[in-house]
């Protein structure tokens, strides 16, 4: 994802001289480039799921059983990626629209910007996938949906869950698509203000609908898509100057509680991902309050932030279908050097993708023109 200027942030109060000592640190001058909340965020979500994936295939080599909390534990990281990516999309379309009627070619250069970041890696792998490890079944006829990003666009996911974690990637990418071109479309009509507001609505109250008429949120986009709309919301009130940014601990209280609150099972699949998504939205503001650590834990965190969607999008091929299918099974290696692989392998990936793919890409990238 990219960097997020926080310059602006410093016209907000700090947090209150009551904070302890160790807590110094979060309460600190912003940073001047990037916010090392969001960075840990970005962190966590990965190794959530990370946790979540691996957990499942290490208890079956050992025969061990995984806590339901730890199968959890990668939605939960999933949602927050979806609050994550919401902010900073959502920011970036407000300043488009500040102080001038938005072009459609700034549209087509948020849309080369996003696809940029994203699609370089996914088709890359998507290719390596279909050239090593084909679909079972309809192989052709799979590998359009995946090329067209519309494996779960309205219909679930292909059988045997091929490629499982582009699901979200599909989420993002419509999200950017949609949800850019109504903004873009009604703040060429309207102030920049009731474009947002009345793009909100449709997005959150549209996905809404159709779970409640369907009967459940499927990993499928027009399901999930309003997810995403939450962290924009965020980012609404952030360049509104909400005060929901002046007291950052009350809203990462309300938010940690959101997600904890139960559902009643009938409500769980409506609500849920609504629930969780907001929730995540709340802690943004804390996040963006954390700028200082100790180096060598800073240094850590901003690593794993800037590989987290390479390591996303190559764990689980290599857990499932290289060291599960074609080491554990046939007992070529002993399960704890199978675990060793399947966790170090991705991360050589990733950060060979970073520094070979990702960072060239980048520096390439069209500029966005604010507002």
């Amino acid at each position: 994802m990219d960097a997020i200027p926080v310059s602006s942030l410093n016209r907000w109060p700090q947090p209150s001289r009551l904070l302890p000592d160790w807590c110094e640190s979060i309460a600190a001058p912003l940073a001047e480039t990037r916010v090392l909340g969001l960075d840990a965020l970005r962190a966590i979500a990965v190794l959530m799921v990370l946790a979540s994936h691996w957990s499942g295939h290490f208890g079956h080599w050992f025969n061990m059983t995984v806590p339901i909390a730890m199968e959890m534990a990668g939605d939960s990281g999933v949602d927050l990626f979806f609050a994550l990516s919401g902010f900073l999309v959502g920011r970036i379309l407000i300043k488009l629209a500040a102080g001038h009627r938005p072009s459609w070619r700034d549209y087509r250069v948020f849309l080369i910007r996003r696809a940029m970041r994203t699609l370089p890696l996914y088709f890359l792998w998507l290719g390596l996938l279909l050239l090593f490890f084909p679909p079972r079944h309809d192989a052709l006829a799979i590998a359009l949906r995946f090329a067209t990003l519309t494996q779960n666009l309205i219909t679930p996911m292909p059988p045997d869950y091929y490629f499982a974690v582009t699901w979200s990637l599909t989420v993002e990418a419509w999200f950017y698509l949609l949800f850019g071109a109504v903004f873009i479309q009604m703040a060429r009509l309207l102030s920049s203000s009731r474009a947002m507001t009345s793009c909100l609505l449709i997005f959150m109250l549209g996905a809404l609908s159709l779970r409640f008429y369907f009967g459940g949120a499927r990993e499928i986009v027009v399901f999930r898509i309003d997810e995403i709309a939450y962290g924009v919301l965020i980012a609404r009130l952030y360049m509104d100057g909400s005060r929901l940014f002046r007291h950052p601990w009350l809203a990462l209280v309300c938010g940690l509680g959101i997600m904890a609150a139960p559902a009643p099972d009938w409500m769980t699949q409506l609500v849920h991902p609504a629930q969780m998504a907001a929730g995540w939205g709340l802690c943004l503001p804390a996040a963006m309050r954390w700028t200082r650590a100790p180096h060598w834990f800073e240094r850590k965190v901003r690593w794993l932030a800037a590989r987290s969607y390479a390591l996303y999008i190559i764990h689980l091929t290599i857990v499932a279908d290289i060291v599960e299918v074609r080491i554990w099974t046939p007992a070529l290696l002993p399960a704890t050097f199978c675990v060793i692989l399947a966790v170090l392998s991705p991360f050589l990936l990733a950060e060979a993708s970073y520094w070979l793919l990702e960072m060239p890409l980048m520096r390439r990238r069209p500029h966005q023109a604010a507002g």
